[in-house]
């Protein structure tokens, strides 16, 4: 089983990030223009990488690219939580 997207950006690409997979992966004939989907693919692509060590040497740089990926995603999604409990606290006081 090879990488499902995108080996090549992987190959080819020494720093790995979000921003620049969406945009190597903006010219491929697969890409399908789906924020969310797009966002699979890469993490899909690195937990792959991650699991595959001895076929490909950049195995710790996936595995720091997914805990990036994740961090990224929990900061964000506390930010929400923190966004609806202060409307949460308005519109209570606006009724008091």
């Amino acid at each position: 089983m090879n990488i499902v997207h995108s080996p090549y950006y992987f190959l080819e690409t020494a720093t790995w990030s979000l921003l620049s997979y969406l945009e190597y992966r903006e010219h491929t004939e697969d890409f399908t223009r789906d924020k969310s989907l797009e966002h699979q693919f890469y993490v899909k692509d690195l937990e792959y990488l991650q699991k595959n060590p001895e076929e490909y040497p950049q195995a710790e740089q996936a595995k720091q690219c997914l805990l990036n990926f994740q961090l990224i995603e929990c900061a964000l999604v506390d930010e929400c939580r923190v966004r609806v409990l202060r409307y949460a606290l308005v519109s209570i006081d606006a009724i008091e």
